[in-house]
C-alpha cells in the first residue's frame, strides 16, 4: 500500500489507531517529523542495520547467560574439589550462578530503564556492555564459589539493560506497521542467545576448559561495544508538533532559513546528546511499572513471558546433566543438542512476526482500517499447541529413555513458543500503551525473572518428587492455561485497558500522550 505523507496521526496511550485511509493507504504511526535527523526519516537499510547490532547485543546478553551451563559438570568439579566432588549437592549450587543471574537481568532493568528514558539509549548501550564485558572477565577468573556467584549476579544486572534497550531501540526507529517483525527479531535474538551460547560453548569445552567459555564472549562483547561507538547514533529524539486545521499534529520545523540539516558524524558518536527525553522524574519511571503490572493486558503477558522463559531457564539449566545421566551425552554432544532449540526459534520469527502482522492486518482491515491492539492475539494459537506438546515429548523422552530426538524435538517447540508468543504478547502491550512502552517492558521482564526465578528455582525439586512425565505434564497445563488467557484477552481486552485505568491502586502511572 502507499504511503500518504500527509495521513499521519499520533498514537495514543490506549492503542486504537487509524492505520488505513478509507481508501486503502496506509498511514504513518508514530508521524515523523521533515527533520532528516529523526530516526523515523533514516533509510530502510539504517533502520536494519540498528536492529541487527541491536539483535547481536541481545544475543549476547544471553550467550553468557546461558551458555556455561553445558559444562555444569565441570564446573561443579571445579569449584567441588575435583572428582570427588559430590555432584547431587554441588550441581544444584552451581546452578544458582544461572538462575541469580536471570534474576537480575530482569530486575535491574527497573533501575535502567529510567536511565534511558530520560538521557537515551547510546550512553546506556555503552555503559552497560562495558559492564557486562568487565564482569565477563571476572567470571571467566574467579576461583571462589563467592567470587562467582558475585560476578554472575553482576553480569546479569549489566547485560540485562540490553533487554529494554532493544524494544526501546526498535520503538525508536520503526514505524508501528513495521514493529512486528522487527521485535519478531528481537525476540529470535535473546532467546537463541541461549541456544546459540550452548552450542558454541559445548564446542568449547571438546580441548579447553569452561573458562575459555568467557573469554569467547569476552571477545564477542568487545567486538559489539565498538559497533555502537562507531555506527549507532542516540536514536531516541524529541519531537514536536503544532496543531493545525486538518485535525492532524504537524512537526514545529526550524527557521524557514534554516532548513533541517543532517548532523555530521563525529557529532552523533557524543556519549550524551545533551538534551533529556522525557520531564518525568526517576522515582516516577522507577515507581510506574510496579502500577503497569496490576493492568490485566500486562499482567497477561508477563504471565507469558514469565511461563515460557521460566520453564526454558530450568530446563536449560538441568539439560546436560540430564542428557549425561539418561544418554551418556558428553556436553559437546548436549550442546548440539540445542540445534533443536535454534531451528525453533528460527521458526518463530515469521510466526511471531509476519504471521501475527497478517492476522492483525485482516482484523484492521474488517474494522474499517483501525487497529486494535488485540488484533494481534489469535496467532498466538500456534503456542497454545507447541508449547504443552514440546514440555511434554521432553519429559516423556527423558523417563521412558525414547530417542534423544524425542527430548530435543520437545526443546526446538518450546523455544519456538517462546519466540513466537512472547513476541505476540509483548508487541500487543507495547501498541496498547505506546507512550509507556519502556516502562511495560520494564514491568514485564522485572516481574518475569522474579516469578520465573521461582519457577526455575523449583524445578529440580519438583522433578525429582513427581517424575519427568508427571512434572512437566503439570507444566504444560499451566503453561496451555495462562496461553488460553489471550480468547478472553481478545474480546474484552480493550474494554478492560479503558476499565482499568480508572482503577484507583493504578492511577499514579498516569502519563500524559
Amino acid at each position: 500500500m502507499a504511503t500518504k505523507g500527509r495521513d499521519v496521526v499520533e498514537e495514543t496511550s490506549l492503542g486504537r489507531v487509524q492505520l488505513l485511509t478509507e481508501s486503502g493507504e496506509r498511514i504513518l504511526v508514530p508521524k515523523p517529523s521533515s527533520d532528516p535527523n529523526d530516526p523515523l526519516n533514516w533509510s530502510t537499510p539504517f533502520k536494519y542495520y540498528v536492529a541487527i547490532v541491536t539483535c547481536f547485543g541481545m544475543l549476547m546478553c544471553t550467550f553468557l547467560a546461558a551458555g556455561p551451563t553445558v559444562a555444569i559438570v565441570q564446573i561443579a568439579k571445579d569449584f567441588g574439589g575435583g572428582t570427588t566432588a559430590n555432584l547431587a549437592i554441588l550441581i544444584p549450587q552451581v546452578s544458582f550462578f544461572f538462575t541469580t543471574s536471570a534474576l537480575t537481568q530482569g530486575t535491574g532493568n527497573l533501575l535502567w530503564q529510567p536511565l534511558i528514558n530520560k538521557h537515551g539509549r547510546r550512553p546506556i548501550y555503552i555503559i552497560s556492555f562495558t559492564g557486562y564485558l568487565i564482569t565477563a572477565v571476572w567470571s571467566g577468573l574467579s576461583t571462589g564459589y563467592t567470587s562467582e556467584l558475585v560476578a554472575r549476579i553482576l553480569l546479569g544486572f549489566f547485560s540485562g539493560a540490553g533487554e529494554c534497550l532493544g524494544p526501546a531501540t526498535i520503538t525508536d526507529v520503526f514505524f508501528l506497521h513495521e514493529r512486528g517483525t522487527a521485535m519478531a527479531m528481537y525476540n529470535f535474538a535473546t532467546g537463541s542467545g541461549v541456544s546459540i551460547g550452548i552450542i558454541i560453548s559445548g564446542a568449547i569445552t571438546l580441548n579447553n576448559s569452561w573458562r575459555v567459555i568467557y573469554w569467547t564472549g569476552a571477545i564477542m562483547i568487545g567486538v559489539l561495544i565498538i559497533l555502537i561507538i562507531f555506527t549507532i547514533p542516540e536514536t531516541a529524539y524529541n519531537r514536536s508538533y503544532d496543531d493545525s486545521d486538518d485535525g492532524y499534529p504537524q512537526y514545529s520545523p526550524l527557521p524557514i532559513d534554516l532548513p533541517p540539516q543532517k548532523k555530521p558524524y563525529w557529532r552523533t558518536l557524543s556519549l550524551f546528546t545533551g538534551e533529556t527525553y522525557t520531564q518525568d522524574s526517576l522515582w516516577k519511571m522507577f515507581v510506574r511499572p510496579f502500577g503497569l503490572i496490576l493492568l490485566p493486558p500486562v499482567l497477561w503477558a508477563t504471565l507469558v513471558m514469565s511461563a515460557l522463559v521460566g520453564f526454558t531457564v530450568a530446563l536449560s539449566s538441568a539439560f546436560a546433566n540430564d542428557f549425561q545421566r539418561v544418554y551418556s551425552f558428553t556436553p559437546f554432544q548436549a550442546g548440539l543438542g540445542f540445534f533443536g532449540s535454534l531451528v525453533g526459534g528460527i521458526l518463530a520469527i515469521p510466526a511471531g512476526g509476519p504471521v501475527g502482522e497478517a492476522v492483525a492486518n485482516y482484523f484492521t482491515v474488517r474494522n474499517g482500517g483501525v487497529r486494535e491492539p488485540e488484533f494481534r492475539l489469535p496467532a498466538i494459537a500456534i503456542s497454545v499447541i507447541t508449547a504443552p506438546l514440546g514440555l511434554i515429548l521432553y519429559g516423556a523422552g527423558l523417563q521412558y529413555k525414547l530417542n534423544f530426538m524425542v527430548p530435543i524435538i520437545g526443546l526446538g517447540l518450546v523455544s519456538f513458543s517462546g519466540g513466537q508468543a512472547i513476541n505476540i504478547s509483548l508487541v500487543y502491550t507495547l501498541d496498547a500503551y505506546g507512550p509507556v512502552s519502556g516502562e511495560v517492558t520494564i514491568a514485564q521482564l522485572a516481574f518475569k525473572s522474579v516469578i520465573g526465578f521461582g519457577l526455575s528455582a523449583t524445578t529440580n525439586s519438583w522433578i525429582a518428587q513427581a517424575g519427568e512425565v508427571v512434572a512437566l505434564s503439570e507444566m504444560a497445563a499451566i503453561t496451555a492455561l495462562v496461553l488460553l488467557l489471550a480468547i478472553p484477552m481478545f474480546f474484552w481486552g480493550a474494554r478492560l485497558r479503558r476499565w482499568s485505568l480508572g482503577w484507583k491502586v493504578v492511577r499514579f502511572i498516569q502519563w500524559e500522550n
